[in-house]
């Protein structure tokens, strides 16, 4: 990422002085790229992830960045090249310029598992993919994005490491494995396994994603523009769906929370005195990005929501900008 002249007087100050020693650099996750121009951040518990992930999947790193950009980062990430091997993908290995796909890979592509942070890049796979938040540890990165908020860089902030985005993917991703391979394998009579091959990781993570709000009747207040005539086509409609949730177009006993950006409307009002949940949009994106249903309080309606999806910490640690590509 490229940074600010700001943001580079600070980190040459606070990360790379003198003072600073090789492990304390290696702990924060920092990497001036000197060669390319960039600093890029690891994200906190990258490593631990990585570790334990290669347990249970074979590990690809598929990048739209040019080979020596893969290269470098993947050296970062795998200083002993044990963990991708050759297994790295950079925009000239790909067949698209502007996509990715699994044609670049062997293998079913019922048994591939996506980490991307952007849905866009993979038309035909979307079915594969565990949608990652993005990780804005630079000012630049949350304007290139047109994030309002303060970066954690600007806020001296990080995420946690043990409830950050990388420490929920892997529980997301040892439920998968689990549930993938109990289906592959079934007790056969007298005790023995056998193979059954009825196994998709899609139709796994679509159960999973079905669950997250599963116990949710959802009615939106002022939400959609005024003249959509099918709400139903609206993508927060079909994300709270996609959920597990229950959208209704009117308010009743049922309903369980109503989504708004202004407390004042009839339904958000109705929430309030019948003491059901009121919460901002944000509140169904999180949901998707965590995987469990957020606590409400975190997303109210009268407030700017800044909508952080991991937990933070105070001190800066460590971002990934490329996506892992995990084959079981």
């Amino acid at each position: 990422m490229e940074v600010t002249s700001d943001e580079y007087t600070y980190l040459q100050a606070v990360y790379l002085s003198k003072e600073i020693t090789s492990d304390q650099c290696k702990e924060t996750g920092l990497h001036s790229l000197q060669n390319l121009q960039m600093w890029t951040k690891l994200r906190p518990f990258v490593h631990e992830f990585l570790k334990e992930a290669s347990k249970l999947f074979e590990l690809h790193l598929y990048t739209m960045g040019e080979r020596v950009y893969a290269q470098i980062i993947a050296h970062i990430l795998d200083p002993s090249g044990r963990l991708f091997g050759s297994r790295v993908i950079s925009q000239g290995e790909s067949t698209c310029r502007t996509t990715k796909d699994l044609d670049v890979l062997l293998g079913a592509e019922s048994a591939v598992v996506i980490l991307d942070d952007t849905e866009a890049v993979w038309p035909r796979h979307k079915d594969n993919l565990i949608l990652i938040e993005r990780y804005h540890f630079f000012g630049s990165s949350c304007k290139h994005f047109g994030i309002a908020n303060a970066s954690l860089l600007e806020a001296e902030k990080d995420e946690s490491v043990e409830e950050g985005t990388l420490a929920t993917t892997l529980k997301l991703l040892q439920q998968l494995h689990t549930a993938f391979f109990d289906r592959c394998y079934q007790d056969a009579e007298g005790g023995n396994q056998h193979y059954t091959g009825e196994q998709d990781v899609r139709m796994i993570l679509r159960t999973l994603r079905s669950r997250v709000l599963a116990d949710c009747r959802v009615v939106f207040s002022r939400v959609f523009p005024t003249r959509l005539s099918f709400p139903e086509a609206h993508p927060l409609w079909q994300l709270a769906e996609r959920l597990g949730a229950t959208c209704c177009s009117l308010v009743d006993a049922s309903v369980t929370h109503v989504v708004a950006v202004d407390k004042g409307t009839d339904k958000a009002r109705w929430a309030l005195e019948n003491k059901r949940r009121l919460v901002h949009p944000r509140w169904l994106e999180a949901a998707f990005h965590i995987w469990k249903r957020p606590c409400e309080e975190d997303y109210p309606v009268d407030d700017v929501c800044v909508a952080i999806f991991s937990k933070t910490e105070e001190k800066p640690r460590p971002d990934v900008h490329q996506s892992l590509i995990m084959d079981c």
